[in-house]
C-alpha cells in the first residue's frame, strides 16, 4: 500500500492463475537472502506462502503437525514463529521451510494462539490466544 492508501499489488492469484490463499490468516515481513519477503499464513491449507514484495512465490511451507495456523512473525535468520492453533503450540520454521520445532505447547500456557509478534530487544514473544482478553510475555 503506498503513502495514500491505494494498493501497489494485489496478490490474489500465482503465475499459473490458481488463488494464492483459502483463508490467509496473518502476515508478516522479514529479511530474505537479497531482498525482504512476505510470510502469509493459510488457516484452511495449512500452509505459509513465501513471497517477494512484488507478489512471486518463492516457496509454500506446510507441515503434517499444522493444524489451523494463524499468527505469524519473522525473528531473524529467516526463521518463522507460528501459531499453530488447532494443536495449542507456536512452532518455529527455519529458513529452509523444513526444519520445525514447538518453541511452547500447553505446558507453557498455551491455549489455541491466535497472533504472536517477537521483541528482539527483549528476546521476548507476545501473544493472544482464542477468546482471550489478555496478551501473554513470555519466552
Amino acid at each position: 500500500m503506498g503513502t495514500s492508501g491505494s494498493a501497489t499489488n494485489l496478490m490474489t492469484t500465482d503465475a499459473n492463475g490458481r488463488w494464492m490463499f483459502t483463508t490467509p490468516r496473518h502476515i508478516t515481513v522479514g529479511k530474505g537472502q537479497a531482498e525482504d519477503v512476505i510470510y502469509v499464513s493459510d488457516y484452511s491449507t495449512n500452509n505459509i506462502t513465501k513471497m517477494s514484495l512484488k507478489g512471486e512465490v518463492l516457496d509454500t511451507y506446510t507441515h503434517t503437525i499444522w493444524s489451523g495456523i494463524a499468527g505469524v512473525s519473522c525473528v531473524g535468520d529467516g526463521q518463522v514463529l507460528v501459531c499453530n492453533g488447532i494443536r495449542n503450540t507456536v512452532d518455529v520454521v527455519g529458513n529452509d521451510g523444513e526444519d520445525i520445532v514447538t518453541l511452547l505447547n500447553s505446558t507453557h500456557g498455551i491455549d489455541q494462539p491466535r497472533s504472536i509478534c517477537y521483541s528482539p530487544s527483549q528476546a521476548n514473544t507476545i501473544r493472544q490466544q482464542y477468546y482471550s482478553r489478555k496478551a501473554n510475555i513470555g519466552v
